[in-house]
């Protein structure tokens, strides 16, 4: 039986990395994912900081009257809501891409099917694994990204608003958590290009 499941799963696991996205850009995917959680991070730090300066270690202070650190800050912030606001149409078709496979099955992808029929052949521990693997451990992994650069983004406004007088640990923070963002995604890319898919499939098995 062990023997069994093991092998259909592996049958699921290559349907499924079958559909992935040939010519698959990792670090332009990376980028474009790291600067869209960067700039919603920096309008929302910039907001919070407007409402809670002591937050950002400016207590009772106007953050609009800071002299130079406030212009560096509203453009910051200006340019993170412009970036926003130009790629509304990219955030809306990612959004749309999200909530697909909770919607609908995707039975028309060429690698539902089979994935599908050898997930179902599976034994519960494997339809868990293959879920882990392939449908929560990515999005798992977007999430820790997109919680990583926000965390860079509240130490760009908290330094910026400091006038840039911050011990070095603030920047290695920083630095470090942008590069570990970025390297989640880049590990995780392929299995993103395939996360619509393994999510039809999932659903269509555990609802069977």
């Amino acid at each position: 039986m062990v023997i069994s499941s093991r092998r259909t799963y592996a049958d699921a696991v290559s349907w499924i990395k079958h559909g992935e996205l040939e010519g698959l850009e990792r670090g332009a995917l990376a980028f474009r994912l790291f600067g869209a959680f960067l700039a919603a991070g920096l309008v929302g730090w910039g907001i919070g900081a407007y409402v809670s300066p002591e937050s950002f270690g400016q207590p009772g202070a106007d953050v609009l009257s800071l002299g130079w650190p406030s212009a560096i800050y509203a453009g910051l912030v200006l340019v993170a809501a412009a970036a926003l606001v130009l790629s509304r149409r990219r955030i809306a078709w990612a959004a749309a891409r999200i909530r697909e496979p909770y919607e609908r099955t995707l039975a028309e992808h060429p690698s539902y099917e089979g994935a599908m029929n050898a997930l179902a052949a599976c034994a519960r521990p494997w339809q868990l694994r293959f879920a882990l693997g392939w449908t929560w451990g990515p999005m798992i992994a977007v999430v820790a990204a997109a919680f990583l650069t926000f965390s860079t983004a509240y130490l760009i406004v908290y330094a910026v608003l400091s006038s840039f007088d911050v011990g070095w640990q603030t920047y290695a923070i920083g630095a470090a958590d942008a590069a570990l963002a970025l390297s989640l995604v880049v590990v995780i890319a392929g299995r993103l290009s395939t996360w619509r898919v393994a999510t039809s499939v999932y659903r269509s098995v555990i609802l069977m």
